[in-house]
């Protein structure tokens, strides 16, 4: 399994989860079989507003799930039509979101959940 986690920094296990998908500047690639690391840097001229390019460029690194604090209702809808199913965290760091993974701690995101827009005030978890 490939877990997908947006983050501020570049940190591999120890980066920091971003608070808005959006936001990220980092899409961290955990496989939780090998235990191996890759992280990318995310594109901003390539963000938008529900931009498929994430999504697609998730899919495309192999990723099976998204771990993320919150995103918007357009992202949301386009990882779910990529079929990368999304679970809220409120991990410090990725290490702690994989752990939480793991032990069945997250609970999957629904459309109700994701945020309305980017100006939208919101806390890590609805």
């Amino acid at each position: 399994m490939k877990l997908c986690i947006p983050t501020n920094d570049d940190r591999g296990l120890a980066a920091t989860l971003a608070a808005h998908f959006g936001d990220a500047r980092y899409l961290t690639i955990i496989d939780t079989e090998t235990g191996d690391v890759m992280v990318e840097r995310k594109d901003p001229g390539h963000h938008g507003a529900g931009s498929c390019e994430t999504a697609e460029t998730i899919r495309s690194l192999g990723a099976d799930v998204v771990i993320c604090r919150t995103l918007g209702r357009n992202a949301f809808a386009r990882l779910a039509q990529a079929g990368l199913p999304v679970f809220t965290s409120d991990a410090a760091s990725t290490s702690n979101a994989i752990d939480d993974y793991r032990s069945d701690r997250l609970r999957p995101m629904t459309l109700n959940d994701a945020c309305g827009g980017r100006r939208h005030r919101h806390s890590p978890r609805h």
